[in-house]
């Protein structure tokens, strides 16, 4: 598992673009909406072209130990709550493995 060699570049240049957008969306402190340059849009289509070229070529036991630690990772995000959603009680998250079950 890992980043095939050869396609750093492309995850770069798409990591940059969501980047650059980011930074456009957010300068007044709130998320406003701005347009995609083409070339950023070029950039997140390759880089999702190559991703689904690569899980097409992946095994079914490869792919769910993908999964599997997928799940893992996200656990340990920090927890986003939108307005008007309570928080959970208790420390607990919606990613906890009792809600899940």
């Amino acid at each position: 598992m890992g980043v095939v060699k050869g396609l750093t570049s492309i995850l770069d240049a798409a990591f940059e673009a969501l980047e650059s957008i980011r930074v456009r969306c957010t300068v007044t402190g709130a998320w406003r909406y701005c347009q995609p340059k083409t070339e950023e849009i070029a950039a997140i289509v390759e880089m999702c072209e190559i991703h689904a070229f690569q899980l097409r070529q992946i095994s079914s036991r490869e792919f769910e130990l993908i999964f599997l630690q997928s799940r893992e990772d996200s656990k340990r995000l920090p927890q986003i709550h939108f307005l008007g959603e309570p928080a959970a009680k208790g420390g607990e998250t919606s990613n906890s493995p009792s809600s899940q079950d």
